[in-house]
């Protein structure tokens, strides 16, 4: 709990001397802000004229992951996937599945199966 007030207390301090208007409460700073991400302890919110408009900019982002809402995903589901569903469109399961036969010694490199490109902390890793 420490680090979030911190947080909030460097936040609320950036705002303070730039003069930048923000709602408080104890514990989350609102700042009108378009920025899909916000610090710790902020949340960022916009004014939006024209709704096709700004779906049409979440879609095309590739850091967005769903869009939760009316004619969107309905409130409640975007953490309830369908089996068919996958993070980021990788298929999990594929992966390893595929894993599991490298490491049984049944796949084959260059193997026209492949389930993707999968990212690591260190390489691109293409699993074929």
């Amino acid at each position: 709990m420490h680090k979030y007030k911190n947080n909030y207390d460097y936040n609320l301090a950036l705002h303070l001397l730039n003069k930048r208007f923000y709602m408080s409460t104890p514990a989350l700073l609102l700042v009108e802000d378009a920025g899909l991400f916000s610090p710790v302890s902020q949340l960022n919110y916009a004014f939006y004229s024209n709704k096709s408009n700004l779906v049409g900019e979440l879609v095309n982002n590739p850091s967005v992951q769903c869009i939760v809402g009316h004619d969107c995903m309905p409130f409640g589901q975007a953490q309830c996937p369908a089996i068919n569903q996958y993070a980021d469109g990788e298929d999990t399961l594929a992966f390893l599945l595929f894993f599991e036969r490298m490491i049984n010694g049944n796949a084959v490199a260059g193997n026209s199966a492949c389930p993707g490109n999968f990212q690591s902390t260190k390489t691109l890793v293409k699993v074929c």
